[in-house]
């Protein structure tokens, strides 16, 4: 553990957020860590920082990109005593995190982050950060949820192969603090996720959809090994926080869980 994360100390970020943090120059990933932590009882709403990643991870396994300070790498542990479920948590977290960091300061309003259902994080077509929620697993955690959290700070430290895939905070906020840019991780998960709806009302929906970057967006789903893939025009997210695609004869079908890519 360091005492402290990008040169903040960890004792200060503790009380200017006002929860526990756990600070490390690295892990093996911040979500293994709080779930090793929720297992030792720390209380809901206490966050894991480290600068770095040896096996970050996304949906589905794949792989995050996490060289040392080259990105936001943060988890927080919430109870789960609502019954929320990680599939709402991810849209309720990944709408109120993009509305904050669209307000950071230091972004200017030069860019407007979008929620790529499930959990990407989306600015001008290209991908600058990832939601990965988690349920409890093993005893003392059954309870519980683990948000982790990745943005891409330097476009420097991008892997090539995301070039033209990825953005990094700083290509539209050259003074971003990375400090700064948690705080607005944190913010938006305190908004909705710690007392969560049981499902999203018309008001959250109408700000879920402008905020929608696959609305209006013909896409292509898949949804497991083995099952056909589902081709459609994207038509918004459900009160259940599942995305809604229409098909070419205009039928509505409701995906809960799989990967979703755009079309031409």
């Amino acid at each position: 553990m360091a005492n402290t994360w990008f040169d903040a100390p960890a004792a200060c970020l503790s009380l200017g957020w006002r929860r526990p943090v756990h600070t490390f120059a690295a892990v093996v990933s911040t979500n293994d860590t709080a779930r090793g932590l929720a297992q030792e009882g720390v209380p809901s709403g206490a966050v894991v920082l480290a600068e770095s990643q040896e096996a970050g991870r996304g949906r589905e396994g794949r792989n995050w990109s996490s060289p040392p300070r080259g990105g936001v790498y943060l988890s927080m542990i919430l109870d789960q005593g609502t019954g929320l479920t990680p599939p709402l948590a991810a849209v309720v977290a990944g709408a109120d995190i993009a509305r904050e960091l669209t307000r950071l300061p230091a972004a200017g309003g030069r860019a407007k982050v979008q929620l790529k259902w499930p959990n990407d994080l989306i600015v001008d077509d290209r991908k600058l950060g990832g939601i990965l929620v988690e349920s409890g697993r093993g005893p003392g955690y059954e309870h519980r949820l683990v948000i982790g959290v990745g943005i891409n700070l330097r476009r420097e430290d991008l892997p090539a192969e995301f070039a033209g895939s990825a953005v990094a905070f700083d290509e539209f906020a050259p003074d971003v603090d990375a400090v700064d840019v948690a705080g607005a991780v944190i913010r938006g998960i305190d908004e909705r996720v710690p007392s969560p709806p049981r499902s999203l009302g018309d008001a959250a929906l109408a700000e879920i959809a402008d905020l929608d970057w696959l609305w209006g967006r013909r896409v292509c789903v898949t949804t497991g090994a083995g099952r056909p893939e589902l081709r459609g025009v994207a038509a918004g997210i459900a009160s259940d926080g599942a995305l809604l695609i229409r098909s070419g004869n205009g039928e509505l079908s409701k995906v809960t869980a799989g990967t979703v890519r755009a079309e031409p």
